[in-house]
């Protein structure tokens, strides 16, 4: 019965054990709190699912949320995902799942596979800010370490910092060993690339590092594939492609290179809240084409087709022109750019028709679901300007 109570602040015995705060690492204190939240959990099953207000917002913490806020050790965050495994999905604060707050707080890596393992697809899911755990772990390694209390505060000099992390991993080098050279802080990387890889890997195949790497698994993990897929981060693909340059010409499962994921990849922007009070907003948008990147290091990938006989550029069109990504005027010039790229690699392209929709690529750049944009237009213009025969060939 007792176990069951709430106090006036609307908290289970349950939760008020598992918001003790205390040192960090206090294995003490730790200790104590995971023997009695097996003991409350053992009285009352169900206090793993009751959660509490949050001052004037009526969000929900639930204990999961506070055992993950207040730090607890990874050994009690898993006896409340064994008594709550649907816990991982429950939205609480700014519309946040737990791997939000995972990332944000920078917890053990182990608790975040734990979440993954149950929840794979938590990678893309959008808060208030529309931002994903993809997009705060990149927030997160460049901004300055700050209390879990603060951990969505992003200070004003954001924009400084995040040019100066850009500009150092674009120059990066890797050693023969994968060693990464030119980049301050070796450990806070290492962390970084490891939070990425997990939810690289449970964003692009919807499983886990568990599942993928298992001697079992039909799945080939590889990072650059994901990378160049995901719509994330610029840093996510640099790390990748450096890291894994071996990758560029391999095919996955559905005979695909990571040309073909950049072509479909949608262009990343977002508004960043700026201050404690988030009133101001920064816009994030990466300059970075993968694709670009890729045709420039294997052009000859422009010829490849996947296992539906489809090229890139006919994943190109689609996604651009198709309904999946609107092209505004903003970066219209970029992805004209590399609309030429992809032509000079491979001209041959523009002649030959899609296997999905068995038209041209200027034909399909013209295809749209709704009113008919002017990037449409331009696309399917400099293609014919490229080979003004295939309007001849159609007579």
């Amino acid at each position: 019965g007792a176990a069951a109570c709430r106090d006036g602040d609307s908290q289970t015995p349950l939760t008020t054990a598992l918001s003790i705060t205390s040192e960090v690492g206090n294995m003490e204190i730790e200790m104590r709190v995971l023997e009695v939240s097996k003991l409350l959990l053992q009285a009352y099953p169900a206090a793993a699912t009751q959660g509490i207000s949050s001052g004037r917002s009526a969000s929900l913490m639930t204990p999961l949320w506070c055992a993950i806020y207040y730090g607890r050790f990874s050994s009690t965050v898993k006896l409340l995902l064994e008594a709550n495994p649907n816990g991982v999905q429950d939205v609480c604060m700014n519309h946040e799942v737990c791997l939000n707050l995972c990332v944000t707080t920078r917890v053990p890596l182990d608790i975040i596979r734990m979440i993954l393992t149950l929840h794979p697809e938590a990678a893309l899911v959008q808060d208030n800010y529309t931002l994903t755990p993809l997009c705060w772990a990149w927030i997160r390694h460049i901004s300055p370490s700050r209390r879990s209390s603060m951990r969505l505060f992003i200070t004003s000099q954001f924009p400084t910092l995040l040019e100066d992390a850009i500009r150092d991993f674009e120059c990066m080098k890797v050693s023969h060993t994968g060693q990464v050279l030119g980049i301050a802080n070796g450990e806070k990387l290492d962390y970084f690339w490891s939070t990425a890889q997990m939810l690289l890997c449970a964003g692009h195949h919807s499983n886990t590092l568990d599942n993928i790497l298992s001697p079992s698994s039909k799945i080939q993990w590889r990072a650059l594939h994901a990378a160049s897929a995901l719509c994330c981060p610029s840093p996510f693909f640099l790390l990748s492609y450096k890291l894994h340059p071996e990758q560029v010409r391999q095919r996955d499962e559905s005979g695909k290179i990571p040309l073909h994921h950049a072509a479909a990849r949608a262009s990343y922007r977002r508004e960043i809240p700026i201050g404690a009070t988030s009133l101001r907003s920064f816009e994030l948008t990466d300059h970075l084409s993968p694709l670009s990147v890729l045709l420039d290091d294997y052009p000859e990938g422009a010829a490849v087709t996947d296992n539906e006989g489809r090229l890139p550029l006919h994943i190109w069109v689609e996604n651009l022109c198709g309904g999946c990504e609107r092209t505004n005027s903003d970066d219209l010039d970029a992805r004209l750019h590399e609309l030429e790229l992809l032509m000079e690699a491979n001209i041959y392209a523009l002649e030959r028709r899609d296997v999905k929709t068995h038209i041209y690529p200027f034909m399909l750049a013209l295809i749209s679901p709704g009113e008919l944009s002017l990037s449409s237009v331009n696309f399917a213009f400099l293609m014919l300007k490229m080979n003004p025969s295939l309007i001849k060939n159609e007579r």
